[in-house]
Protein backbone atom coordinates (compact mmCIF):
# COMPACT_ATOMS: atom_id res chain seq x y z
CA UNK A 1 0.00 0.00 0.00
CA UNK A 2 1.19 3.52 -1.05
CA UNK A 3 1.87 6.63 1.13
CA UNK A 4 -1.65 7.84 -0.05
CA UNK A 5 -3.52 4.75 0.60
CA UNK A 6 -2.04 4.73 3.75
CA UNK A 7 -3.41 8.63 4.93
CA UNK A 8 -6.51 7.75 3.43
CA UNK A 9 -6.86 4.45 5.69
CA UNK A 10 -7.32 1.83 2.57
CA UNK A 11 -6.68 -1.55 3.48
CA UNK A 12 -4.81 -4.20 1.61
CA UNK A 13 -3.67 -7.73 2.00
CA UNK A 14 -0.99 -8.81 4.45
CA UNK A 15 1.54 -11.97 5.08
CA UNK A 16 -0.03 -14.36 7.30
CA UNK A 17 3.06 -15.60 8.39
CA UNK A 18 3.95 -12.69 9.90
CA UNK A 19 0.98 -12.39 12.49
CA UNK A 20 0.69 -16.37 13.13
CA UNK A 21 2.80 -15.72 16.24
CA UNK A 22 0.87 -13.16 17.85
CA UNK A 23 -2.32 -14.97 16.88
CA UNK A 24 -1.37 -18.19 18.76
CA UNK A 25 -2.73 -16.57 21.84
CA UNK A 26 -5.93 -16.31 20.16
CA UNK A 27 -6.91 -18.89 17.99
CA UNK A 28 -8.78 -22.01 19.13
CA UNK A 29 -7.00 -24.99 18.97
CA UNK A 30 -7.45 -26.49 15.56
CA UNK A 31 -8.40 -22.61 14.36
CA UNK A 32 -6.87 -22.14 10.81
CA UNK A 33 -5.61 -18.42 9.83
CA UNK A 34 -6.89 -18.11 6.10
CA UNK A 35 -6.57 -14.24 5.22
CA UNK A 36 -5.15 -11.39 6.41
CA UNK A 37 -5.91 -7.73 5.56
CA UNK A 38 -4.07 -4.64 7.18
CA UNK A 39 -5.54 -1.60 7.42
CA UNK A 40 -2.89 1.01 8.56
CA UNK A 41 -1.52 -0.74 12.64
CA UNK A 42 -5.05 -2.80 12.44
CA UNK A 43 -5.60 -5.80 11.07
CA UNK A 44 -8.63 -7.97 10.05
CA UNK A 45 -7.99 -11.61 10.15
CA UNK A 46 -10.54 -14.28 8.41
CA UNK A 47 -10.11 -17.69 10.09
CA UNK A 48 -12.28 -21.15 9.25
CA UNK A 49 -14.05 -19.96 12.13
CA UNK A 50 -14.77 -15.82 12.73
CA UNK A 51 -13.55 -12.61 11.54
CA UNK A 52 -10.92 -11.70 13.94
CA UNK A 53 -10.63 -7.14 13.82
CA UNK A 54 -7.29 -6.22 15.61
CA UNK A 55 -6.95 -2.43 16.88
CA UNK A 56 -4.06 -0.68 18.08
CA UNK A 57 -5.29 1.30 20.92
CA UNK A 58 -1.74 3.23 21.89
CA UNK A 59 0.85 4.91 20.10
CA UNK A 60 2.87 1.93 20.74
CA UNK A 61 0.88 -0.46 19.43
CA UNK A 62 1.16 -2.49 22.87
CA UNK A 63 -2.78 -2.16 23.54
CA UNK A 64 -4.73 -3.89 21.47
CA UNK A 65 -8.25 -4.80 20.96
CA UNK A 66 -9.64 -8.16 19.25
CA UNK A 67 -13.17 -8.00 18.02
CA UNK A 68 -14.42 -11.79 16.94
CA UNK A 69 -17.68 -12.18 14.58
CA UNK A 70 -18.65 -15.46 14.00
CA UNK A 71 -19.67 -16.07 10.40
CA UNK A 72 -23.14 -17.31 11.34
CA UNK A 73 -23.59 -13.99 13.36
CA UNK A 74 -23.37 -11.97 9.95
CA UNK A 75 -26.63 -11.62 8.12
CA UNK A 76 -25.28 -9.44 4.98
CA UNK A 77 -22.70 -7.99 3.37
CA UNK A 78 -22.66 -5.59 0.40
CA UNK A 79 -19.35 -4.62 -1.87
CA UNK A 80 -19.14 -1.25 -3.66
CA UNK A 81 -16.57 -1.05 -6.63
CA UNK A 82 -14.68 2.00 -7.15
CA UNK A 83 -15.70 4.18 -10.07
CA UNK A 84 -13.47 5.45 -13.24
CA UNK A 85 -12.47 8.53 -10.91
CA UNK A 86 -12.39 7.12 -7.50
CA UNK A 87 -9.80 5.26 -5.67
CA UNK A 88 -11.78 3.26 -2.83
CA UNK A 89 -13.76 0.56 -2.68
CA UNK A 90 -15.55 -0.68 0.13
CA UNK A 91 -17.46 -3.77 1.80
CA UNK A 92 -19.31 -3.73 4.50
CA UNK A 93 -21.25 -5.89 6.63
CA UNK A 94 -24.28 -6.06 8.86
CA UNK A 95 -23.91 -8.70 12.06
CA UNK A 96 -27.03 -9.90 14.45
CA UNK A 97 -26.94 -8.30 17.59
CA UNK A 98 -25.00 -5.23 16.60
CA UNK A 99 -27.02 -1.45 15.63
CA UNK A 100 -24.46 -0.55 13.07
CA UNK A 101 -22.65 -1.85 10.23
CA UNK A 102 -18.88 -2.50 9.89
CA UNK A 103 -17.01 -0.87 7.10
CA UNK A 104 -14.12 -1.93 5.61
CA UNK A 105 -11.87 0.93 2.76
CA UNK A 106 -9.97 -1.03 0.22
CA UNK A 107 -7.75 0.66 -2.41
CA UNK A 108 -7.98 0.47 -6.22
CA UNK A 109 -5.82 -2.01 -6.65
CA UNK A 110 -7.13 -4.07 -4.45
CA UNK A 111 -9.18 -7.75 -5.80
CA UNK A 112 -12.50 -6.95 -4.14
CA UNK A 113 -14.14 -9.73 -6.09
CA UNK A 114 -11.98 -12.06 -4.45
CA UNK A 115 -12.49 -10.94 -1.00
CA UNK A 116 -16.12 -10.67 -1.66
CA UNK A 117 -16.07 -13.98 -2.68
CA UNK A 118 -14.26 -15.26 0.55
CA UNK A 119 -17.04 -13.32 2.27
CA UNK A 120 -19.29 -15.62 0.21
CA UNK A 121 -17.88 -18.99 1.18
CA UNK A 122 -17.53 -18.52 4.51
CA UNK A 123 -21.21 -16.98 5.21
CA UNK A 124 -23.38 -18.67 2.65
Amino acid sequence: MGLIGMIRGNASKADVIKIKEEFSKILMAKEKIHRVYKYIRDFFVFTDKRIVIVKRLDLTGKKTSYRSIAYNKILRFSVETSGPFEFDQALEIWCAGMSDSIKWTFNRGFDIYEFQQAMAEYIL
